[in-house]
């Protein structure tokens, strides 16, 4: 698949409880995970129109984010022959960063009711 576009893997997917989730459940170290094992896929990625993203507001897109959990979303077009094609990445992390905002989208664990519940979603990881 080279030169095709599968996939989007954070800095948060790899250090966080994604991976520890994919460790935990098939009994492997950290060295051993594959990226393929703890990415987004494409398919799994929202979307907005180049279009939609430049009516929009950054209130907007941050709703958005907030209210689909995603980290990221993809900015796309179609060509003449009616094929999407990828314009940009809207990520919440370089929101964040460039507006000077605490946004972060994901929930964190508070408790160890918390913890366990996440541990637990291990259970759906296909090894």
């Amino acid at each position: 698949q080279a030169d095709k576009f599968v996939g989007v893997i954070t800095a948060r997917d790899i250090s966080g409880t994604k991976a520890m989730i994919h460790m935990n459940s098939c009994g492997i170290s950290r060295q051993e995970v594959l990226v393929s094992d703890i990415m987004h896929n494409k398919t799994d990625l929202r979307s907005l129109t180049f279009e939609q993203v430049k009516h929009s507001r950054i209130g907007d897109i941050m709703l958005t984010l907030k209210s689909s959990g995603d980290q990221h979303l993809l900015v796309v077009d179609e060509t003449e022959l009616g094929i999407k094609r990828i314009r940009g990445i809207i990520s919440a992390s370089d929101i964040s960063r460039k507006l000077k905002v605490g946004f972060d989208i994901m929930q964190e664990a508070k408790s160890f009711a918390d913890i366990e519940k996440i541990v637990a979603q291990g259970s759906e990881v296909s090894c």
